[in-house]
């Protein structure tokens, strides 16, 4: 990196806290478009004050407009006072979230009332953007000409970093965790693409491969197929706690949905499959599961192992979701989403943080992470990824699962151990369980039962129809 380059790179910091101080960036806002909440005692603040978390804005802000002592008091001054109406913004839309969910629950016939819950929120979702546009004023007529001028250079720069790290060109690439998350009202990620078809494939492999998947002959007693553990009715799961295989014998862990695995970059809870090939095979030569072995697979199918894991894994990546509701909601069918299912993806790609994870097309980004359900009594149950790469940042870690066609796949996790949909959302709520090698992302977020009951009906809509083969 060149000289000039290390000259710059500070000021574009400077560019980024500014930009954030006027509420034109997202990232390093809080959850719904507001300034990060007060911390402990002893901890730089968000504005230059102790006793408040994040970055110093006002210095930042200082040095990269070259503000006077008399335009940094009066900045502390309107910050402060910003803080207060952003504060009081947001406790007023989680109380109006609050108030749809009640009527919501409580009577579902009653459009007029939930119309009316649904307005309120949508009233009191506008006053963050006054607020900002507020501030803005107030921060621009703080200004000389010059310093307008830095700030319009700064803001160009802005820009062209916010390009550069949604192309993955720096940063952590796209949807990464150090991605800025784009801009916008209430602090939003932008919402996920529609998902893409699945590659085309070999008719007579997929044909022959949804035989082979449903076929019990390949399990050594003969009482269980694929499909056994992946049933098309259940989004190609089985609605057990953990697989069930020959004799009745248990598995460790839950059997995952099948819908969207053409996109996978690995498989299994612990990825230690590259490839669907690599995939299809372990399962039927498991004898806790179909329990043959590959001598045997040969004479039962008349094929070689390696043709029959190019036929089941060619059927398997045409197993897709589509057409669910938020589909077409994001196709421009407003209608598509109840007012609940909508606050609930404000808090889905907001507050709930969940997009960090389940962002892009297929609602996951096929990573793993250790987000603390193998954390039982000081040790972990399952070592998760860490079983494949001993990487000690793998402990426990699992990969994300697609949140597409998710209502029909419970129970949840990597061991069936949350029942339902609001157990998933409370666990996450409450920060997951602590242990030495939790995900950073995963912390308390402090969601009120409305917000959550949001959050659910969200996901409840992530359902569409599931189809497979030709």
């Amino acid at each position: 990196m060149s000289n000039n380059n290390m000259k710059i790179r500070p000021l574009i910091l400077g560019a980024f806290l500014l930009t954030i101080a006027t509420v034109t960036v997202a990232q390093q806002r809080g959850p719904r478009g507001g300034f990060p909440p007060r911390g402990q005692a002893g901890q730089r603040g968000p504005f230059g004050q102790r006793g408040q978390r994040g970055p110093d804005f006002i210095g930042a802000t200082r040095d990269a407009l070259n503000l006077t002592p008399e335009q940094v008091d009066r900045l502390r001054t309107m910050l402060d006072a910003r803080v207060q109406s952003d504060q009081a913004a947001q406790d007023t839309i989680q109380s109006k979230i609050d108030a749809l969910a009640t009527v919501q629950e409580k009577s579902p016939s009653n459009k007029s009332a939930i119309d009316a819950a649904a307005q309120a929120l949508r009233d009191a979702e506008q006053e963050p953007q006054r607020i900002n546009d507020k501030f803005r004023s107030e921060f621009m007529s703080l200004l000389n000409a010059d310093q307008k001028k830095k700030l319009d250079a700064i803001d160009q720069q802005a820009g062209a970093i916010d390009a550069l790290s949604r192309l993955g060109v720096i940063g952590n690439g796209p949807g990464g965790p150090g991605g800025r998350g784009g801009r916008g009202g209430r602090g939003l990620q932008p919402p996920p693409p529609p998902p893409p078809p699945p590659p085309p494939g070999d008719s007579a492999k997929i044909t022959r491969g949804k035989e082979l998947f449903f076929d019990k002959k390949l399990s050594a007693d003969g009482s269980t197929s694929c499909a056994s553990c992946h049933d098309p009715q259940r989004a190609f799961s089985d609605g057990r706690a953990v697989a069930m295989g020959v004799h009745k014998a248990q598995g460790t862990r839950n059997s995952p949905a099948l819908v969207q695995a053409a996109f996978g970059r690995s498989f299994f809870w612990d990825g230690r499959a590259v490839t669907l090939e690599k995939q299809v095979l372990q399962p039927i030569m498991n004898p806790k599961e179909l329990g043959l072995t590959e001598i045997e697979l040969q004479k039962k199918t008349g094929m070689s192992s390696a043709d029959v894991a190019t036929s089941l894994a060619s059927y398997v990546r045409t197993i897709r979701s589509t057409d669910s509701r938020f589909d077409r909601f994001q196709g421009g069918d407003q209608n598509a989403l109840t007012p609940l299912e909508r606050a609930g993806f404000d808090v889905f790609r907001g507050r709930g943080q969940c997009i960090g994870c389940h962002g892009g097309p297929n609602l996951t980004d096929d990573r793993f992470h250790n987000t603390g359900v193998a954390w039982q009594s000081g040790k972990f149950s399952d070592e998760g990824r860490y079983s494949v790469t001993l990487n000690e940042r793998d402990h426990g870690a699992f990969k994300t699962p697609t949140l597409r066609e998710i209502a029909r796949t419970a129970p949840y996790m990597h061991d069936g151990s949350l029942a339902t949909l609001e157990d998933v959302v409370g666990f996450y709520a409450k920060g997951g369980h602590r242990n030495p090698y939790l995900d950073p992302r995963v912390r308390p977020l402090g969601l009120s039962s409305g917000e959550q009951k949001a959050l659910v009906a969200f996901l409840k809509a992530l359902s569409g129809d599931v189809k497979d083969g030709l």
